[in-house]
């Protein structure tokens, strides 16, 4: 049986104890955090998981200035030690996943030699902290491909499915059959389908063809957790209670674990 995850975000307006504490009382079984520069959030975070019993099973790391990996520059060395540092964090916790962007927009540099030593130079890491790092899906495959080409034989790299970023960023681009076989990790919300418009919904409240990802979860041979990257930010959830937000979140996660068992 999948075990059930979600997101918490600073955003909320409940503290992370009582967030956690509240999770647990859902039924979730982990929890994922970002990952900024604030090291006493990270320990907040790992102690309140603990003190509930649930799995901290990942951190995002930054994204912001993704593409500076790409190209020259101190912004780019920066962008490196700042998720060679997540990775870093990780191994002290005892999280066992990062999941790391390749690139962001539209526009996105190419690949480049540049950028292959310093995603090097993060494998390498992460290998040595025993951390995994799950790639996850934007808009560029390519880029994706590459990755999961040029480490394949490096156990501590997988793919992470962001389910509603197909839905918003790669209309009629399917990740799972390409890369299904390397998941270690998901990201799992809705989206309206609208290009560019990234809501993070709650499942089943925007346009996501949930039988079709239930079939790719089935279909591969991950039994790990599935997990939810929800916000509370769009309009139809200006006039709900966080309670009764992620009480409804804890329904649809639970409902798309039946699916995916059902298509086993």
């Amino acid at each position: 049986m999948y075990r059930l995850g979600i997101n918490y975000t600073s955003s909320s307006n409940l503290s992370p104890e009582e967030n956690f504490a509240l999770f647990k009382s859902l039924g979730f079984d982990a929890v994922f955090t970002g990952c900024d520069d604030n090291l006493e959030k990270t320990e907040r975070y790992a102690n309140a998981a603990a003190k509930n019993s649930l799995l901290f099973e990942s951190l995002h790391a930054p994204f912001d200035g993704i593409n500076n990996l790409w190209r020259e520059g101190e912004d780019g060395e920066l962008m490196l030690f700042r998720i060679i540092s997540c990775i870093e964090r990780c191994g002290k916790y005892g999280i066992p996943i990062a999941v790391v962007h390749l690139s962001s927009g539209e526009n996105a540099p190419h690949i480049n030699d540049l950028g292959k030593s310093r995603f090097d130079a993060i494998v390498e890491c992460a290998v040595k902290h025993d951390v995994t790092v799950a790639f996850e899906n934007q808009r560029k495959i390519a880029n994706l491909a590459f990755a999961m080409e040029l480490y394949d034989k490096v156990e501590q790299v997988g793919f992470c499915w962001d389910v509603g970023h197909e839905g918003c960023f790669t209309h009629g681009k399917q990740f799972m059959p390409l890369f299904g076989e390397k998941l270690v990790y998901t990201h799992i919300h809705d989206n309206t389908c609208c290009y560019n418009e990234d809501l993070h919904l709650i499942p089943f409240d925007g346009k996501t063809n949930y039988d079709i990802a239930a079939e790719h979860i089935a279909k591969s041979n991950f039994s790990g957790t599935l997990t939810l990257e929800i916000f509370k930010k769009a309009p139809m959830y200006s006039e709900t209670d966080s309670v009764s937000f992620y009480e409804k979140a804890f329904w649809a996660i639970s409902k798309f674990r039946d699916m995916c068992v059902e298509k086993a």
